[in-house]
């Protein structure tokens, strides 16, 4: 699941795409198709270390030299919560980019992957944006000396491979934090579509 989650670069631009007129070809920005401190709302701070360009660092292991090659750029970004009454805790999302559509190639062999490391996780709401890769729960995962849960949410649309994670305390409820995740998904998935 690490894998699916890891692999990422950066660029700019004001529309969350630029194009390559020498080649005619689409670059996405992925620093404008991550979630924005307006789309997270109030509550919650820019966190400067993990918000940043990305490299690809780790590859799905039937198509790693494919995704070494059309990999273009990724970008992260990270939100704590500014109160410790803020739900859900923590918020962090990624995108990266490739050069050609992700829904053949790399969703089929992301989701056959996933299926190799089988643990009992949600099922994907049917309102998830994109083509789903992965939905997955930690209920105790070690995030920076505290013990919290994680919910994270994959999915590619178009060229564009992204995730969504979410924390909350390991007592709250997973259903709950499913629905955070997911509703900010479906904000990163429009700004991806609309850059598109």
């Amino acid at each position: 699941m690490a894998c699916l989650v890891a692999a990422v670069g950066a660029g700019c631009g004001a529309t969350g795409a630029q194009s390559d007129l020498s080649t005619g070809v689409n670059r996405l920005d992925p620093k404008l198709l991550v979630l924005s401190p307006s789309d997270v709302g109030a509550g919650y701070a820019l966190n400067g270390p993990a918000t940043h360009p990305i490299p690809l660092q780790q590859t799905i292991p039937p198509i790693g030299r494919r995704m070494r090659r059309e990999y273009v750029a990724g970008y992260a970004a990270g939100y704590p919560a500014t109160s410790a009454n803020q739900w859900p805790l923590g918020i962090w999302c990624v995108a990266q980019v490739y050069e050609t559509n992700l829904g053949g190639w790399y969703a089929t062999a992301a989701i056959r992957y996933s299926h190799n490391y089988p643990r009992p996780q949600p099922p994907v709401p049917q309102d998830a944006p994109g083509i789903p890769l992965a939905l997955a729960v930690n209920p105790r995962a070690n995030l920076g000396g505290y013990t919290v849960k994680l919910v994270v949410y994959l999915w590619v649309e178009g060229r564009v491979s992204s995730a969504v994670t979410v924390s909350g305390r390991p007592g709250d409820s997973t259903k709950h934090l499913v629905a955070a995740a997911i509703q900010l998904a479906r904000i990163q998935d429009t700004k991806i579509r609309m850059a598109s």
